[in-house]
């Protein structure tokens, strides 16, 4: 019982960090809003700093947020390309969200990529100790490293990690890459097929050192293991990361209602949908882009 106690301690100073941490650069970037004449506190505290739009326009996107989210499954089709179709939309919109990667396949939606710029300079001056300032996960690569490319010229002080279990990489000098799969288990390689391991996404952070701290974009393309993957994470309520690019294979007719339902629970919402109409996926796959929002945005009129 002892070591569980600690592990739990551990877990609840490290969660207190990352929330005292998560509030400070709120203030941090209101004071900014606030210098440059944009009163916004409330959209800034809902988003968690991402988002500054006046009063009356944020109370409008939450009726919009909550009438959508009313109609998120409206079909109980077994067939991916129809669950896709009626199911799960967007109910949130990022003004200036953005597609870094590639303009086909392998490129993603991410919320607000200048703010986010933005968040990493005030964190440089109020954490200068922190290193990297920010966390960029990806997982699944390929050897194709045009997404992280991207993101490297758009936030060149973040971190990138890349992780690919399943063969030989060569990433650009920027990138740490890792040949492990993440899963909802600790695995050993596998020798059968020469595989690397596979691990919960709490022991990858913790073996790179990067436990108590928050993922500022996870990207997720792990060939149908993603929902195993994530059973543990809704269970143990950890999900570590602000924004999501997430694809869905194959099973999504299956437990698509289940895993949304999932990420509206713990704060995450989509604010992007894209089908995957390519070869091998057919219209049976699909891209979704989501953020999580604080406590505050889901209470209220």
């Amino acid at each position: 019982a002892a070591p569980t106690m600690r592990r739990l301690d551990l877990q609840v100073i490290l969660g207190t960090f990352a929330i005292a941490f998560g509030s400070l650069v709120v203030f941090f970037v209101m004071l900014h809003y606030r210098s440059n004449g944009r009163g916004c506190d409330q959209s800034l505290t809902d988003s968690n700093g991402f988002m500054c739009l006046s009063d009356s326009m944020w109370a409008e996107k939450k009726r919009i947020f909550r009438l959508q989210t009313e109609h998120q499954f409206t079909s109980n089709s077994v067939e991916p390309n129809t669950w896709i179709a009626q199911n799960a939309h967007p109910v949130l919109t990022c003004a200036l969200e953005e597609r870094l990667g590639g303009f086909g396949d392998g490129g993603k939606w991410i919320c607000d990529p200048s703010t986010l710029a933005k968040q990493v300079q005030v964190r440089k001056q109020t954490h200068p100790h922190l290193d990297p300032p920010c966390l960029i996960y990806s997982f699944g690569s390929n050897d194709d490293f045009s997404y992280e490319e991207s993101m490297h010229e758009r936030f060149p002080d973040c971190g990138i990690f890349v992780f690919d279990h399943t063969g030989d990489a060569h990433p650009p000098p920027y990138v740490t890459f890792s040949r492990w799969g993440l899963a909802g288990q600790n695995f050993p390689p596998d020798n059968a097929t020469g595989n690397g391991p596979m691990y919960t996404l709490e022991t990858i952070m913790g073996n790179l050192g990067h436990r108590g701290r928050t993922i500022d974009i996870l990207k997720v393309d792990v060939e149908g293991w993603e929902f195993v993957t994530f059973v543990p994470l809704f269970q143990e309520h950890f999900l570590p990361f602000h924004q999501l690019q997430i694809e869905i294979h194959l099973e999504i007719a299956k437990y698509g209602q289940w895993f949304f339902q999932q990420m509206l629970a713990h704060h995450l919402v989509i604010f992007h949908k894209e089908p995957n109409v390519m070869q091998g996926c057919g219209g049976m796959c699909a891209e979704y882009s989501l953020i999580k929002m604080a406590p505050s945005w889901f209470e209220g009129p």
